[in-house]
């Protein structure tokens, strides 16, 4: 069985004031042993731990600045996109040293961005995402080490709406990843460590029902992509040593499996609409970069439809939409240089 899937019903409270620092400190072996004995119902966590911000020194302000692609972001960035694909929506750089957001508002046809936003959250995530709710957009940041989760309401620029709510979680998840289906928004976590995999609803306060999976993959994955299944909401798990991959449905009474072998080597998947059609990014670190689609009508292959030669070693590929055109964001972490690429029309096949 997968660790503290059982809902934790003890509600964490901390001091205020400049004390917070402090106490959060000291009660950090605490938090980590409570977490062996809760849980959540769903993908992350239920328990609620409040807190008051910081009060931060003003900095000299960057928003409204225009910068060039190619662009220099620094080393160890995330790039955090919107999963529902808003077009024109700005994509967030989140900074894991200091804890700085920014939002960068791409620009295609001068291949350039302006940053639109920029604040500081106040503690170093390991994972940052972004889910999309009823009343707006939430940026979560999770602590794999001690399960603690962060979600901050932002706004159409991505600042910071409001405070943000702390709950406790489970630890250890390499991956957390949105899949939307009807509508409402699913968050699957996964630990490459244990195979122990979750899939829940992203906001169960909003949402009726509880826990829909749960359980263990007996495979390593090393990448995950959210992909329709006919009707059901689906993921694809993939193996970058093996090219293994497995594409399952996660909703619906009949769930299917398909498996089958992608090729070995790809560092990077994302599945992405264009023209009406669901398609598949595949790129490997040699900076070969192929699209195409799925076909499971015999187990799982993949049909590759056109490519392109990208820069090598990227170690992020974000998916983002402009002009209601599927585009993506690549950087590369030992440079720290991040470029804008267009997807819906990619160069011919390269011969390999």
């Amino acid at each position: 069985m997968s660790p503290a899937l059982t809902p934790c019903s003890a509600r964490l409270k901390r001091q205020s004031g400049r004390g917070r620092k402090h106490w959060f400190q000291g009660q950090a072996l605490l938090v980590l042993s409570l977490l062996h004995l809760c849980g959540c119902a769903q993908a992350l966590g239920l328990d609620t731990l409040s807190f008051e911000d910081d009060e931060q020194e003003p900095k000299p302000s960057i928003i409204g600045e225009v910068r060039d692609y190619p662009a220099q972001l620094g080393n160890h960035q995330l790039i955090v996109g919107r999963p529902d694909g808003l077009s024109d929506a700005p994509y967030l750089v989140y900074d894991p040293s200091s804890g700085s957001i920014q939002g960068h508002r791409a620009n295609p046809s001068s291949k350039s961005y302006e940053v639109v936003e920029a604040w500081q959250w106040e503690r170093q995530w390991s994972l940052v995402l972004q889910v999309p709710r009823l009343d707006g957009t939430m940026l979560l940041g999770y602590d794999g080490e001690f399960g603690l989760i962060e979600r901050v309401p932002i706004d159409a620029q991505g600042a910071r709406a409001a405070a943000g709510e702390r709950l406790v979680g489970s630890v250890g998840w390499s991956h957390l990843v949105p899949i939307e289906f009807d509508g409402e928004w699913y968050i699957l976590a996964y630990n490459h460590s244990t195979g122990h995999y979750r899939f829940g609803r992203a906001w169960p306060e909003l949402e009726s029902g509880g826990e829909l999976l749960a359980g263990v993959w007996s495979n390593r994955w090393t990448s995950f992509t959210a992909h329709r299944v006919g009707e059901a909401a689906g993921v694809l798990k993939y193996d970058s040593q093996s090219g293994d991959a497995e594409l399952e449905q996660l909703t619906g009474s009949n769930r299917s499996t398909f498996t089958g072998n992608l090729g070995s080597g790809a560092t990077s998947i994302l599945s992405f609409s264009n023209a009406g059609e669901e398609l598949l990014l595949v790129y490997y670190a040699n900076g070969v970069v192929v699209v195409g689609s799925l076909d499971s009508s015999a187990g799982l292959s993949f049909v590759p439809a056109e490519g392109t030669i990208w820069r090598e070693a990227l170690s992020q590929v974000t998916r983002i939409e402009l002009e209601s055109e599927p585009y993506a964001v690549t950087y590369i972490d030992t440079t720290g240089v991040a470029q804008l690429h267009t997807l819906s029309h990619l160069e011919p096949l390269p011969v390999f």
